[in-house]
């Protein structure tokens, strides 16, 4: 069975879009696989990707990131991510 992904990948180079969207991805009880936590910023290419159906969030590399830009697929905001979750 395919299951398909709802990833966000979201941009927080500033420390209050980073911990903002931490702090929701804890609050949720999503899975940290790279432990990231409040002393982790800045994180590599400051972007987080949030994955709200296998409710986990990671960080990324530039690899993956060309890739998604290679198929159209853009980082948010932070700001637009956490409005979109109200």
């Amino acid at each position: 069975m395919f299951m398909k992904s709802r990833q966000s990948i979201v941009r927080v180079s500033e420390r209050e879009d980073f911990e903002k969207v931490l702090f929701y991805c804890l609050e949720q009880g999503f899975k940290n696989p790279h432990g990231i936590c409040a002393e982790s910023f800045p994180v590599p290419l400051g972007i987080i990707v949030v994955d709200e159906i296998k409710k986990g969030f990671f960080l990324t590399n530039v690899t993956c990131m060309a890739a998604a830009a290679s198929q159209g697929i853009r980082p948010i905001d932070a700001k637009v991510f956490l409005e979109k979750t109200e």
